[in-house]
């Protein structure tokens, strides 16, 4: 699959299906509280020192 950037329903249900993971109502919109869920469960990107 290939990035389009179009927010179709592959990526609403994704969405849905990630916001259900999280206890999250699974509506496949991205607000607030899945915003918070996405920067929560990503691990900090560690930079190296040059």
């Amino acid at each position: 699959m290939t990035i389009d950037g179009i927010y179709g329903p592959r990526t609403a249900t994704a969405v849905a299906t990630f916001q259900r993971s999280q206890r999250i109502v699974g509506d496949g919109r991205v607000g607030a509280l899945t915003w918070q869920a996405l920067r929560s469960s990503i691990p900090p990107v560690r930079r190296r020192a040059f």
